[in-house]
């Protein structure tokens, strides 16, 4: 119990740091998702795009 009530107490205490914390995080978390939605989508467009491709030699 000692260790959950310093923890809150630290938390309470240090705002400004905890919401630059939460900030950074939710920067990252949004930048990779980005970045694996563009990977997908690029992988999508290359598969369809030889699908599509005709050879005609």
């Amino acid at each position: 119990m000692f260790i959950v009530r310093n923890a809150l107490h630290n938390v309470v205490r240090n705002k400004g740091r905890n919401a630059l914390m939460i900030i950074i995080v939710a920067i990252i978390t949004a930048a990779a998702t980005v970045a694996l939605a563009i990977v997908q989508a690029a992988e999508r467009a290359r598969t369809s795009a030889l699908d599509d491709t005709t050879i005609s030699a």
